[in-house]
């Protein structure tokens, strides 16, 4: 079943509705900000509350998790490598949710709201399909990740002055990583649950569920 039927459905309405609750936290949190600071050129202002970035996502959560939990099903869900897809799928929107806060506090930077303005969509995006996708997309999403990693290293330790470099290390930044080294540890363990048992497993699992000799 496509990906688009799948979500078409009382499942997809689930993870939809969460979804519905993360905008709004965004959209609140960009009007905050705006309302706060304004929209300009020059440094950008870091800020947001827990309401906003916390409270809210959070009542959008359960929904998104029961509704993967649905789509994926319970016999998928069960298979080794089945929860970790979850997982990963899980840690791919959050740090997409997290890059859309990020992409209001740098409103006075255009370079970088765009960046984020890019990346956030898209990681939430891949993130719904990722239980769905061929294994061969494993790879461009770990090396994906990766780069985020080492440009955040590079962000906080070289000095840019058109991109606001070196910015400072913060609580949402510090979550940001953390979300994606949980996103590769869990795909990782997609990978290693999905690969193929080795030529000696097979024989000793099927020699186990020959009945016995001894009647």
């Amino acid at each position: 079943m496509r990906l688009a039927a799948r979500l078409n459905s009382k499942a997809g309405a689930m993870i939809f509705g969460g979804l519905a609750f993360w905008v709004m936290a965004w959209a609140l949190d960009m009007w905050s900000h705006v309302q706060t600071y304004g929209i300009g050129t020059g440094d950008h202002q870091h800020g947001g509350t827990a309401l906003l970035r916390v409270n809210i996502p959070l009542t959008g959560t359960p929904l998104i998790v029961f509704g993967l939990a649905l789509l994926i099903g319970s016999d998928a869900l069960m298979k080794r490598g089945g929860a970790p897809k979850m997982f990963a799928s899980l840690f791919m929107m959050h740090d997409g949710l997290l890059h859309a806060f990020a992409f209001n506090d740098h409103l006075g930077n255009l370079l970088s709201a765009a960046f984020f303005a890019f990346v956030a969509p898209l990681q939430i995006a891949v993130g719904v399909a990722l239980p769905f996708l061929p294994r061969k997309f494993d790879t461009p999403m770990i090396l994906g990740t990766l780069g985020l990693l080492a440009l955040y290293v590079v962000s906080r330790a070289a000095a840019f002055g058109p991109l606001g470099w070196p910015e400072p290390v913060e609580t949402l930044d510090v979550f940001s990583k953390f979300t994606e080294v949980m996103f590769l540890l869990s795909i990782l363990a997609v990978a290693r649950g999905e690969r193929p048992r080795s030529a000696a497993e097979k024989p000793a699992a099927a020699k186990s569920a020959e009945p016995s000799a001894e009647s």
